[in-house]
């Protein structure tokens, strides 16, 4: 008896212990059942979705040529690389769905083969794909004239009143610009920017002239009094003979 209790301090149920384990066996890790979800990860990095580009315009379809005119497009990004880089439709859900660039009409070539420049009124030229020409060109605006030195008296806008430098027209209520300080043949009363008749108020419309820059020739439209509109000249009444 005393032998045992000096084999187990010798370290004797520690072998006994070892023993027990050698004998389990090791059991893996369950395998997840079939068609089961796998265990929740680390979650996967979202790919940004790229939207593709349009595959034909709405406006003008056709091919586009070497600069890019008539791609179709619905942002500056589609243009990207080609020599026709601007995509009106990314400014304007009304305006053109394909690759163009601003032309002045003077160089056959500017808009590449199979492609012409032509005029969209207020807004200058554009170039189109040839077979589209036609129906997308809006012939500029056509010149009106009005007296330079009218004193008709101002609008509630202001349009009309009396100037020579902009500094007369900053009391208006919206007109803040003489033409006169600017150029002595440009009118002598307080103008400003338009884009159509209702822009002016009461009393004034939207004075549209041709003008050239930059070699292009496009329309400036500032606000006049309506009083100062010069009407056109009646054509002479044909007579006949007794």
């Amino acid at each position: 008896m005393q032998f045992g209790k000096s084999w187990l301090a010798a370290g004797g149920l520690a072998a006994l212990m070892a023993l027990a384990a050698c004998g389990k066996k090791e059991v893996p890790p369950a395998s997840p059942a079939p068609g089961a979800a796998p265990a929740a990860g680390p979650a996967a990095a979202e790919k940004p979705v790229e939207i593709a580009a349009p595959t034909t315009s709405t406006v003008c379809p056709g091919t586009a040529n070497a600069l890019g005119v008539g791609k179709p497009c619905d942002k500056q990004e589609n243009c990207k690389g080609q020599l026709a880089i601007d995509c009106p439709r990314s400014r304007d859900p009304k305006g053109f769905d394909f690759c163009t660039r601003a032309c002045s009409g003077a160089d056959p070539a500017e808009c590449g083969d199979g492609a012409t420049c032509v005029p969209r009124g207020t807004g200058g030229s554009l170039c189109v794909p040839n077979a589209c020409a036609t129906t997308l060109a809006q012939p500029l605006a056509t010149d009106v004239q009005v007296n330079t030195d009218c004193t008709a008296g101002a609008t509630e806008l202001g349009v009309g009143k009396v100037c020579a430098k902009h500094e007369d027209c900053r009391d208006t209520k919206a007109a803040h610009f003489c033409p006169r300080a600017v150029d002595p043949k440009k009118p002598g009363y307080c103008s400003m920017l338009c884009k159509e008749d209702g822009d002016c108020g009461g009393g004034a419309f939207c004075w549209r002239r041709k003008t050239e820059e930059r070699g292009q020739e496009i329309v400036v439209a500032s606000c006049a009094p309506l009083a100062c509109r010069i009407a056109a000249a009646a054509a002479p009444t044909p007579t006949t003979a007794p």
